[in-house]
């Protein structure tokens, strides 16, 4: 065994000393994007963990969070991809893995289900929740036989997510749902898709019946609300001219 990964393992009995081991569990991991190492929203004592993880004890489950280096680039998350490999696979087979991934993360966690279909196909996924990804599938396409639910949450106010021609949403297949994403009647930042109140719902929100374009209103004061989007094609058609004028933007301020 490599030792690295055996400090892994330690440090899941650390986190874990509690949960039963004859029977199956579940785990929440949270994973940050780009350049979150200097942040504390996805771990113990932030406003996101916090919210997810009193949710996730009243479900009988646990939360985590992931940590990797970051770098803005395919090299960084590849290496991220294959760290986030390693610790997934530390997990007993019976434990039932959720993954909630911010902006990049969601891209790390999509290469290293790529990379657990080559080795360990039989660990599968639960659940994988994307807030306000970047989705390129021709880098990072969702192995959906490893990723049994993939929600995607979005919103059409969040400019990074489109940045570099990057999508807002991933092809229509079984066990992908696109959710347009509403705060309080507000759409919300790139910052704000790690919103608490979206932490507070998600666990209410994976175990529900959800429709592959969907628009999702969350709320202070009451349950969230998830309805079908008839028009999630027209209005992404319609958001695509703001994406490229405001890439066009950047680039001539960059001259």
């Amino acid at each position: 065994m490599e030792l690295k990964n055996f400090f892994v393992i330690i440090l899941i009995f650390l986190l874990f000393p509690a949960l039963p081991k004859s029977d199956s569990y579940d785990v929440i991991i949270i994973i940050p994007g780009t350049w979150a190492l200097k942040e504390n929203w996805f771990c113990i004592g932030g406003d996101f963990f916090e919210e997810l993880n009193s949710s996730a004890k009243k479900k009988n489950m646990r939360a985590t969070s992931f940590r990797w280096l970051t770098d803005n680039n395919e090299g960084g998350r590849e290496k991220g991809a294959q760290e986030l490999c390693n610790f997934l696979s530390c997990f007993e087979l019976k434990t039932n893995l959720h993954l909630v991934a911010h902006s990049h993360g969601t891209n790390v966690a999509i290469k290293a289900c790529q990379l657990l279909a080559q080795q360990q196909p039989e660990r599968k996924i639960c659940t994988l929740i994307a807030l306000g990804a970047p989705v390129d599938e021709e880098t990072y396409k969702p192995n959906m036989t490893i990723i049994k639910k993939l929600i995607n949450l979005y919103s059409l106010n969040d400019g990074i997510q489109t940045f570099w021609a990057w999508k807002r949403i991933f092809q229509h297949q079984r066990g992908i749902h696109n959710l347009h994403t509403f705060i309080n009647n507000q759409e919300p930042t790139h910052t704000q898709m790690h919103h608490p109140l979206i932490a507070r719902w998600l666990i209410h929100i994976m175990n529900k019946n959800l429709p592959n374009e969907g628009i999702l209103h969350i709320f202070d004061n009451k349950n969230p609300i998830v309805e079908k989007d008839f028009k999630q094609k027209e209005k992404l058609e319609n958001d695509k001219p703001l994406n490229l004028n405001a890439l066009i933007d950047w680039r001539k301020n960059l001259s």
